[in-house]
C-alpha cells in the first residue's frame, strides 16, 4: 500500500501493468532474499488490488518456517524504504480475494522415498501412507483453523467460492478444496498437498506443528479418506457434499474453539501439549474480545 491505496490499483491477475508498478520493489526484495540465501521460486501479480504472490523454496518444516519469517521481514524492510507498507490482512477488501499463506507439504518414508509419488493401489489416487497423512489433516481440519487462521479477518476470508476452502474435503487440483492435491500434469503422480486454510495472522511455527501433528495422527489412527470433492463444494447438492464428507468449516472463533475442545481432536491437543494449546487459545481469545474495539482494529482485523 502507498498510503491507503493499493499499489498497482485494481488490475487483474498476472497483468503486466500491475507488476510493473511494483517491479522496482519486487526486484529489490528478490535481490535481498538472494543475498540472505533464499531463492524465491516465483513472484507474480495476484487477483486482488495491490496483491502479489511470492513463492518460497521448499525445505524441512523448521527451515521452511524460518525462511517464511525471514522473507516477511525482508518484504517489510524493503517496503518501508519506499514509504510503502505490506498488508498481510486475510481479507482487506470485502469484494476481492483474500491474502492466504498456503503451505505445500509432502513426506518421505523410512527409506527416504517420497510417499506421494509411489504407485497407488488400483482405483486409488494416493498410496496408503500418503492417503492416511492427508486423512489425518482432513479429520482435524475444523480444529486446525484455531492455529492456522484464527483471527477475526481470517473467518471473513474463509468464505465459500473464495479460493480458500470453506468446507472440509480434498481434491485433485481443486482450488476450492482446503486440501488440494498437486501434480504437474494428468499423467504425473501427486507431488504434494496444498493446505489453503492458513493466513499470515497465525504463528507459523505453531501452525505447521499442528498440521504435522494432524498428519501423523492420520497414520497412527489409520484414518481413511472420504471421496474427493469433484468441484466447488458450495455448488454441490447436500447429497453430493455428504458423499464427500464436506461440511462447513467454523465461521467464528467461538465455533472453532468449541470444535478444538471436542473429544475427536484430543490426539491433536495431546501431540501439541495441553499447556501450549491453552496458552495459544487464551491469547487468540483476548484478540477477539478486544480487537474489534481497538484503535488499530481496521488495520489488524
Amino acid at each position: 500500500f502507498k498510503g491507503d491505496q493499493p499499489l498497482g490499483g485494481d488490475q487483474a491477475y498476472a497483468r503486466t501493468g500491475k507488476y510493473l508498478c511494483a517491479h522496482e520493489i519486487m526486484l529489490e526484495v528478490t535481490e535481498a532474499l538472494l543475498g540472505l540465501g533464499v531463492r524465491p521460486e516465483q513472484v507474480h501479480a495476484e487477483s486482488a488490488p495491490g496483491q502479489f504472490e511470492v513463492v518460497l523454496p521448499h525445505g524441512e518444516v523448521l527451515e521452511a518456517v524460518d525462511t517464511l519469517v525471514l522473507a516477511r521481514e525482508t518484504l517489510d524492510a524493503v517496503a518501508a524504504r519506499h514509504n510503502l507498507r505490506v498488508c498481510y490482512l486475510p481479507k482487506p477488501f470485502a469484494a476481492s480475494a483474500g491474502n492466504g499463506l498456503h503451505v505445500h507439504f509432502s513426506a518421505l518414508d523410512a527409506s527416504g522415498q517420497p510417499v506421494f509419488e509411489q504407485p497407488p493401489p488400483e482405483g486409488q489416487v494416493l498410496p496408503q501412507l500418503a492417503a492416511r497423512l492427508v486423512a489425518g489433516v482432513l479429520h482435524h481440519l475444523p480444529a486446525l483453523v484455531c492455529f492456522t487462521a484464527g483471527s477475526p479477518s481470517s473467518f471473513r476470508r474463509l468464505a465459500p467460492s473464495s479460493w480458500c476452502g470453506a468446507y472440509t474435503g480434498w481434491g485433485v487440483l481443486n482450488k476450492e478444496a482446503p486440501l488440494r492435491l498437486c501434480r504437474v500434469s494428468d499423467a504425473s503422480p501427486i507431488s504434494n498437498v496444498e493446505y489453503k486454510n492458513m493466513d499470515c495472522t497465525c504463528n507459523p511455527y505453531l501452525a505447521l506443528s499442528a498440521i504435522l501433528a494432524a498428519a501423523l495422527d492420520g497414520v497412527t489412527s489409520a484414518r481413511d479418506l472420504p471421496a474427493p470433492l469433484p468441484a466447488d463444494p458450495a455448488l454441490l447438492s447436500e447429497k453430493q457434499r455428504e458423499h464427500c464428507s464436506a461440511h462447513r468449516l467454523p465461521t467464528s472463533w467461538a465455533e472453532a474453539e468449541l470444535t478444538l475442545r471436542s473429544p475427536s481432536h484430543e490426539a491433536l491437543v495431546s501431540a501439541l501439549g495441553p499447556e501450549l494449546v491453552r496458552a495459544a487459545v487464551a491469547v487468540r481469545a483476548v484478540e477477539h474480545e478486544g480487537g474489534a474495539g481497538s484503535a488499530s482494529a481496521r488495520f489488524l482485523y
